[in-house]
Order: structure tokens, then sequence, then C-alpha cells
């Protein structure tokens, strides 16, 4: 996915224009898009390798499904927000970066970006209540 974002890139290096934002800004704007793309054309699937160690000490079989279903449904009603909030969650949980990257990826104040979460973590939390009622 590394080698497809740098070649996005290389290939769109004509059509940047400097805003004042950072050269990374825009290289983390064409990774964000290459892997919702990414995400779009195939789902995750489950490593059964992962699965295949039964005699391990922790959480059991049926509290792993549990868990791992429920992390899927999280993320498919991630999938169902608005463009911004995907976004903008994704870069926060999934990704890990801190909210002035993510205003500068996606060109927004961070205060605007904090306003993004909040409202789909908000959204998140009345769709799953909804759907175990």
């Amino acid at each position: 996915m590394t080698s497809e974002v740098f070649m996005k890139a290389l290939r769109s290096i004509p059509r940047y224009q400097d805003t004042g934002r950072p050269f990374t800004a825009w290289l983390y704007q064409i990774s964000v898009n290459t892997i919702n793309d990414r995400y779009r054309a195939s789902r995750p699937t489950v490593d059964l390798d992962e699965m295949y160690d039964l005699a391990s000490a922790g959480p059991g079989l049926e509290d792993t499904a549990l868990q791992r279903a429920e992390i899927r449904e999280i993320w498919t009603a991630v999938e169902a927000l608005p463009g911004p909030q995907r976004t903008a969650l994704v870069l926060k949980f999934q990704e890990d970066m801190k909210i002035s990257d993510i205003a500068a990826v996606m060109g927004k104040s961070e205060g605007a970006v904090k306003l993004l979460i909040h409202r789909g973590v908000t959204k998140l939390r009345v769709v799953m209540k909804e759907e175990s009622a």
C-alpha cells in the first residue's frame, strides 16, 4: 500500500499546489484516500491462524468471537457515517494520529476535528444502542 501511495503522489505531483499547509498533509490525504479505496474494494477477513491456538491463556474462544463481532459492528457503523466524521475517526482511532495532524490532513481547525470526532462517537453510541435493543 505504501508503494501505491507514493506512485499516486508521484503521478499527482504536477497538480500539487502549495497552499501553506505542510507537504506531509498532502501525502497523508493521499494515504487516507488509498486506504479508504482498499477497504471499500475488499473487506478485511479474520485470519484463521489467530483462532487456531485454543489452549492459550486469556479470554475464551466465545469471548474473542463476541469481541470481534462487536468490533466489526462498530466499524460497519463507522463506514455509514458522513465522510468527514468517518475520516476523522479512522485517522484518530485506527491510525492513532494526533488531533493537530488530523487537522492538517483534513484542512480543518483542531476544534473542527474535535467536533467531528465527538459527533461521530456520539452517533456511533446511538447506533450501537439501537442495535443492541
